[in-house]
């Protein structure tokens, strides 16, 4: 607490929510202390050690002295402005003689005094009278007041030009009286005297004017108007959701940051804002009270239930409503996300049960999710809680989604995950032994549809099987070469051994892309750093030809399917970020051509692998190149599609984020029974 000034009426540090003001503390020395004391205007029978004097008492250039490190004035306090002459200290040397000023004292006594008269008529008559009389008071003419009486209260009021009531004043039968500004309450004891009761006019004129010069208190009249608004809900129980919601967000703005407690349907609401966008769910974090993702993530996994197949379609009919003809042509994407079993607190222990299995705990989840072409937004249609996905579970929820698509006029184009096996089994199952094993068919739908990997899972398994070869080597005949290329991981190591410990590098090369551990693995801005332009440039400058031909080559084969925008190559300038307009357009040309290229490569596991990718990535990526090709093919016949973006088809971090709230260790239906249930389909 910062030391207050002992000058009156000087208030410097008496507001706590104020600038502070710098203080000094009275000398210690006996004498000097004296002269502080004598120089204040106010007299100070006892002075502390925890008292002292403000910076404000001093001229500007007021000579000072350094002790303890400290700066302190030399002379006692001499600026006292605004300080009324009455509290300085009155020194007379001869007694007042009222003969010197003509006026006896027995004379002065027998005069009539002014005030007498002015007193008799300042004071407040009888609460009779007074009632009848203040109407017509000079008080209330003064200020323009409108008189009631409202429970035997006189009550006193100004109007805005709105209409609205500005200064509110009642005077109770016993003159006890309440003043307000709006709905704040304004303090008026200090001007009624050592009694809190009304007993002139001029204290109650006095009242009036201390209500117009105050200003409103903001959280009080807040808290009027939720009080108001609360009560016509009360009222009114078809009210729009959307303006209770806000209703109850400016009801929290009165309640401390650390005090808030959210509702379920106030989480509800919050959950659905977060999904629509994070980014700018947290924009208005700044505005609105809402709660943090992290209290979101914590509240939607106490309470829930997995939604079932009907809800599904009830969410696929939802969307697919608002959605035009050629957006209803979509692709499934599914992922399974490692989650954690349980979770103990204090007053309980969460489990998750899972839906393959009942009678086991979850440890996983799976989430399918639809996004559909032109600009359609994607959307989660289910969240299942697995102990060991099957790859016939697998394909059974898949099917489910492809026939509630296909009820509400949708088709299904593709489908895209990652290189697990469980979806390769998935895949191999929905392919049922086609000489094409990208194509696939399900009995909810006519057409054929296509089965992916996602491209940036594939490019880091490429990545992984180059620096986990045995020898650190892939061989590969890039499209277009007239012989095979030797890319050597310990060109990369070597490189970046050379250049690690210089200022200006040719390459972003860490210590973790060159030596990942196995979480670093699952990283793809570690592999990009490795699988990047400057590497191959700086590697073909140094002699490592062949390893730069083969970063070159993946380089591009990724520049091609992370197209994103299609206005993206025009300003970068590069051709290989152009969206596909057609199959003979150059991209896909390469692209068919490095299928080729690595379809024709030997492959292995274990020490049979010599100098290749393992079969299960070289499979992946021949296999997703060749059904992005075609894909390509039969989008671009649909007269209402000029371009393609591949990256299209991955899962954004943006929406993995989404998913990864939603996805809590109790997304599960949890075993504490509770009677607010959230269903996430």
């Amino acid at each position: 607490m910062p030391r207050k000034c002992s000058v009156f009426p000087c208030s410097s540090n008496y507001n706590s929510e104020a600038v502070r003001t710098r203080t000094f503390a009275f000398p210690r020395d006996p004498q000097e202390r004296e002269r502080w004391r004598k120089a204040l205007p106010n007299i100070l029978q006892r002075v502390t050690d925890n008292m002292g004097v403000c910076v404000k008492h001093w001229p500007s250039d007021a000579p000072m002295v350094k002790k303890n490190s400290t700066e302190r004035p030399i002379n006692p306090p001499s600026v006292f402005n605004g300080v009324p002459s009455s509290c300085f200290v009155q020194n007379q040397d001869q007694d007042r003689q009222a003969e010197k000023r003509g006026v006896l004292s027995d004379a002065r006594c027998g005069d009539i005094d002014e005030m007498d008269a002015f007193q008799l008529l300042d004071f407040l008559p009888a609460w009779e009278s007074f009632r009848a009389e203040v109407k017509n008071s000079d008080v209330v003419s003064r200020h323009a007041l409108n008189t009631a009486i409202l429970n035997e209260d006189v009550y006193l009021f100004t109007l805005d030009k709105d209409g609205d009531l500005s200064v509110r004043i009642f005077v109770s039968p016993n003159f006890l009286i309440r003043a307000f500004k709006l709905h704040t309450p304004i303090s008026v004891r200090d001007l009624l005297g050592f009694q809190p009761t009304l007993k002139r006019w001029s204290q109650l004129d006095a009242v009036v004017v201390r209500c117009k010069n105050s200003d409103a208190n903001p959280q009080r009249e807040v808290e009027a108007f939720v009080s108001r608004i609360s009560d016509d809900i009360d009222s009114d129980s078809d009210l729009d959701p959307s303006l209770q919601f806000l209703i109850r967000q400016l009801s929290l703005t009165l309640v401390n940051r650390n005090n808030r407690r959210y509702d379920i349907s106030l989480v509800r609401q919050s959950a659905l804002l977060y999904l629509i966008s994070s980014s700018a769910y947290s924009y208005l974090r700044k505005l609105l009270p809402l709660p943090h993702p992290r209290t979101l993530q914590l509240q939607l996994a106490g309470t829930g239930e997995v939604g079932t197949e009907t809800d599904a379609a009830d969410v696929i009919q939802s969307v697919f409503a608002s959605l035009s003809g050629a957006q209803r042509n979509c692709v499934i994407m599914f992922d399974e996300m490692y989650i954690q079993p349980s979770v103990r607190y204090r007053c309980r222990h969460l489990l998750g049960r899972a839906v393959d299995d009942p009678d086991q705990v979850a440890r996983t989840i799976l989430a399918i999710m639809v996004k559909p072409l032109l600009g359609g937004k994607p959307f989660v249609v289910r969240l299942l809680p697995t102990y060991i996905l099957s790859a016939e579970f697998l394909r059974k929820c898949v099917s489910q989604c492809i026939k509630a698509i296909n009820n509400n006029g949708g088709r299904v184009v593709a489908l895209v995950s990652d290189n697990h096996p469980t979806n390769r089994k998935c895949f191999a199952l929905f392919s049922d032994g086609r000489e094409k094993p990208w194509i696939g068919t399900d009995a909810a739908q006519e057409s054929e549809f296509f089965m992916l990997f996602d491209f940036v899972h594939i490019i880091k398994c490429i990545r992984n099987n180059w620096q986990m070869e045995a020898n650190g080597i892939l061989r590969i005949q890039p499209p277009g070469a007239d012989r095979q290329i030797s890319a050597k991981w310990s060109d990369v190591v070597r490189l970046y051994q050379m250049e690690k410990d210089h200022v200006v590098k040719r390459t972003c090369l860490t210590h973790e892309a060159c030596y990942p551990t196995s979480i670093q693995k699952t990283k793809v801005s570690l592999a990009l750093q490795v699988l990047d332009e400057r590497v191959a440039a700086a590697l073909k400058c140094d002699g490592y030809s062949d390893t730069a031909e083969f970063i070159k080559t993946i380089v591009r084969f990724w520049k091609i399917v992370n197209c994103k925008n299609p206005d993206l190559h025009a300003r970068l300038r590069d051709p290989d970020r152009r969206p596909v307009y057609s199959v003979q357009d150059e991209s896909i040309q390469f692209l068919s051509a490095l299928a080729d290229s690595f379809d024709s490569t030997h492959c292995g596991k274990g020490r049979a692998r010599h100098h290749s990718l393992t079969p299960e990535t070289k499979s992946a990526l021949v296999n997703s190149l060749r059904g992005a090709c075609e894909m390509c093919e039969v989008l671009l016949s649909d007269p209402r599609i000029s371009y393609v973006l591949l990256a299209v088809w991955r899962v954004s971090p943006n929406e993995r984020r989404q998913l990864l709230c939603i996805c809590g260790a109790s997304a599960a239906q949890c075993s504490t029974p509770t009677n607010e249930v959230i269903r996430i389909p």
